[in-house]
């Protein structure tokens, strides 16, 4: 019985799982809102198209 609920808690967690990952929306912004990148290399290469500086933003949870 101990393995079953154990079982049944892993599969709760990784199917949870999927509804906190993000999408990758790397398209136009509308105007007047800031467009994020979630790549590195696009997000570059996007601000050297257009002489723009970037952003990068760290975050930790120690």
């Amino acid at each position: 019985m101990k393995t079953v609920i154990i079982f049944l808690f892993a599969i709760v967690v990784v199917l949870s799982s999927q509804l906190f990952a993000q999408e990758e929306d790397t398209a136009a912004a509308e105007p007047g809102t800031i467009a994020w990148y979630l790549n590195y290399n696009e997000a570059l290469n996007a601000a050297s198209a257009e002489d723009r500086y970037m952003l990068i933003e760290f975050y930790t949870d120690w």
